[in-house]
């Protein structure tokens, strides 16, 4: 005489009580069951898919029956096929559900479940190749010998989405900033009287009037640094069309960094900011 398994009765069981208490498994049994005269389109849709047997409800899915598991039974199958199975990975779990079990989203599910499994996190290390040591860049003594290109944001962009900084390795500052000029700012804070000894004029002492809110966005193409002195210039470009002058901002005094002055754009749209020891600060440069 052959004896039944009680181990998977009792499975059976509970999972029986589960699927009559979950309500959207009730909504497939009351489809499955309506008369054939009042079956409407979902209902014969829903009869290709999952069929009753013994009171039980199940799919197929490529030809293999499987019970449609209630919504909070989930856990407890992640337990039985991944915790108490020697915790596989999520492929093999997923294959071990599909045995028997089927629920929408079983792949999202079974990753959230071992992403929570506190012994995977310990004890498992992630698979595929293992990242190298990053290899740090010899620091060169020359300013701008070596450019970094810092990817920070949001910044203005060009017509090309570019919107980049550039700065050098031993302070790791930024060196060029694009901002946004408002109605209210002015670039020279104090008036100047420096004057050309040879006709008299007043070159510096301008008066700016309030700009209209404008930007032009300006990246690095490449730079020239001449020893011993470290003296050069950084060339900046745009895509903009630039129909007016650069005005520039340096915060620093002169015999370090080029001073507050106005630089004019060429052909090319590009323009070329002189430099000169440049280590301690930011330029802005704006419109």
């Amino acid at each position: 005489m052959r004896r039944r398994n009680t181990a998977l009765d009792s499975r059976e069981d509970w999972l029986v009580i589960a699927q009559r208490k979950d309500e959207n498994i009730q909504g497939i049994m009351e489809a499955l069951t309506r008369h054939p005269d009042k079956r409407t389109k979902e209902d014969n849709e829903v009869g290709e898919h999952y069929k009753i047997e013994d009171g039980r409800v199940y799919r197929m899915e490529n030809g293999v029956k499987c019970w449609v598991l209630p919504k909070r039974m989930r856990w407890r199958i992640g337990k039985l096929c991944h915790d108490d199975l020697g915790h596989p990975a999520m492929d093999k779990t997923i294959d071990k559900v599909k045995q028997a079990y089927w629920f929408p989203g079983i792949r999202r599910y079974v990753r959230g479940y071992i992403g929570a499994c506190i012994e995977c996190l310990y004890y498992k290390y992630p698979g595929g190749k293992r990242p190298d040591k990053l290899n740090s860049i010899d620091k060169i003594g020359i300013p701008y010998h070596t450019i970094h290109i810092l990817h920070l944001g949001p910044f203005v962009r060009s017509k090309r989405g570019n919107s980049l900084l550039i700065g050098q390795p031993f302070t790791e500052q930024r060196h060029v900033t694009i901002i946004r000029r408002r109605n209210t700012l002015r670039l020279f804070n104090a008036p100047m009287t420096n004057k050309d000894e040879e006709d008299g004029d007043d070159l510096r002492a301008m008066n700016i009037p309030n700009l209209p809110k404008a930007t032009v966005s300006l990246w690095p193409k490449y730079s020239v640094v001449i020893p011993p002195n470290h003296v050069g210039f950084v060339t900046l470009t745009t895509d903009s069309e630039i129909t007016n002058d650069l005005f520039v901002e340096a915060h620093i005094t002169t015999d370090r960094i080029i001073p507050r002055c106005i630089l004019r754009p060429d052909r090319n749209n590009e323009v070329q900011v002189p430099i000169n020891n440049l280590t301690l600060t930011d330029i802005k440069i704006c419109r």
